[in-house]
């Protein structure tokens, strides 16, 4: 039979048929709610960061091109297309700006640099201030390369730099001529054999196989009341130290001409304040390359038992060298393909 609405067990049944509904709501309700707080003081944090950065940089010319949100996303990508990669374009706006501009990264704002006295104050006199950029910069290559010296920082990287320190004392680089002797005798191998049918070689790869530019990025951990070319930095930013526009300051800096480098040449005649800093293959200060010796030796002994052996000639020389705009380290678009052929016989 039908409960009575008004008796006591209907009104009991009714009541906790609500209360358990309320339950469930509260359930949804309530995670809902704490995380609309938490994005909402997500939000707020980032504008404010966003704002006081703003403010710190608010001296520094802006590189043309930016848009709202998105900043200067748009020039970076259209760049590729007509075959420049991000370093040239930020070197476009170095040389439209002055020697530092700011830039924006869909809210990721930092600034660009290419004069040696900045790279000074970022890699020796102010370097505890500017941390590597783990958090943009270095994080693609965290898969692969782990948390190793190149991708650490801080206690880790000072620790790891010391105990490989040991292992690349100019003294102890005596035995890698012996090795870098046998590589080039085994690379040897394979480039007779193409001298031989006349096939082209792709060099580039070759040289990519047989040891393993741009630019570097910092990110400013902390308020740098110094600052870079008079420009005091607020902390939170990035800066892309542009080694290939500080490279761009010598005459006809795309010209080999190893007698720049001579005593009494152009590499002389630069400020001793920042002589050191004029030519930065391999950074300078506390976090320089540890493997810089290894490298410099390693390419006089592999070039010159090479071109003693080898004479070689470009398959398109019209093409060749031509930049890839995104390739990291820096190569030529479609290799570097060239013919070998032996000295003795290329004499004959």
């Amino acid at each position: 039979m039908p409960l009575d609405p008004s008796s006591p067990l209907a009104q009991l049944l009714a009541f906790a048929g609500s209360s358990g509904a309320s339950s469930a709501s509260l359930m949804i309700i309530v995670p809902l709610a704490a995380l609309a707080a938490y994005l909402f003081a997500r939000m707020v944090v980032a504008t404010a960061s966003f704002l006081r950065i703003s403010r710190g940089l608010a001296s520094i010319p802006s590189a043309p091109g930016g848009l709202p949100l998105l900043g200067h996303v748009l020039p970076m990508l259209t760049g590729v297309r007509h075959g420049k990669g991000a370093w040239d374009v930020m070197e476009d706006w170095l040389n439209a700006k002055g020697p530092i501009v700011k830039y924006n990264i869909m809210g990721t704002q930092g600034v660009a640099v290419c004069d040696p006295a900045a790279l000074k104050r970022i890699f020796q006199t102010g370097y505890k201030m500017y941390e590597k950029d783990l958090a943009l910069s270095y994080r693609p290559f965290l898969p692969i390369l782990g948390t190793g010296l190149v991708t650490s920082d801080g206690a880790l990287w000072q620790k790891q730099r010391m105990l490989m320190g040991p292992a690349l004392r100019v003294d102890v680089l005596d035995d890698i001529i012996r090795i870098a002797k046998k590589a080039v005798d085994r690379l040897c191998e394979k480039l007779s054999s193409h001298a031989a049918s006349g096939e082209s070689v792709d060099i580039e790869d070759e040289f990519r196989l047989l040891t393993l530019q741009g630019m570097g990025c910092a990110c400013l951990a902390e308020d740098d009341p110094v600052g870079l070319m008079g420009h005091p930095l607020p902390r939170g930013i990035m800066v892309a130290c542009h080694l290939q526009g500080t490279h761009k300051m010598y005459e006809a800096p795309s010209e080999f001409r190893p007698a720049r480098f001579m005593p009494g040449g152009e590499y002389d005649a630069f400020d001793d304040a920042t002589r050191a800093y004029m030519f930065v293959p391999f950074i300078q200060g506390p976090r320089n390359c540890l493997g810089q010796h290894l490298a410099l030796l390693e390419a006089r002994v592999v070039l010159s038992l090479l071109l003693q052996r080898y004479s070689f000639r470009l398959v398109d020389p019209d093409n060749a060298g031509r930049r890839h705009p995104t390739i990291i380290p820096v190569g030529p678009v479609g290799g570097l393909k060239v013919f070998v052929a032996e000295r003795g016989r290329a004499a004959a």
